[in-house]
């Protein structure tokens, strides 16, 4: 008795240690850095549905800082893709505005308009505090 008593609680162990298929709010939320900005990378790209590469080719300014840009498309997809999840990344995403608003310039009407068209979405710009 007590050797399947001690099997079974083996079996449910190793079954609580694989590893769940994370979603993809999760995916993204993750890779946020702890300033609040996320980094350009291809993880981030695929999981917001853009191809290789498109982050890079499609700055709104040549000046423009990636890591800016990549976290603009975040926000914009967190609230687009997201928003029956906000109350899980709300907080992630104030931080990341207050980030935004603090390196972006004077153009972030501009940038975020182009975030919209590339990620096909309509987020309305007072997200970021415009």
């Amino acid at each position: 008795m007590l050797v399947r008593f001690h099997s079974a609680l083996c079996d449910e162990e190793d079954a609580a240690s694989l590893p769940a298929e994370e979603s993809p709010l999760v995916k993204v939320i993750s890779q946020q850095n702890a300033d609040g900005s996320w980094s350009p990378s291809d993880d981030l790209e695929a999981q917001l549905g853009l191809k290789p590469q498109e982050i890079g080719q499609s700055l709104p300014r040549q000046d423009m800082d990636l890591t800016l840009w990549v976290t603009i498309l975040a926000v914009i997809w967190l609230h687009a893709s997201c928003a029956d999840s906000k109350d899980e990344w709300e907080l992630l995403v104030d931080k990341s505005v207050s980030w935004i608003k603090a390196n972006s310039g004077p153009d972030l009407g501009g940038c975020v308009k182009a975030a919209n068209d590339l990620l096909k979405t309509s987020v309305n710009p007072h997200v970021f505090g415009l």
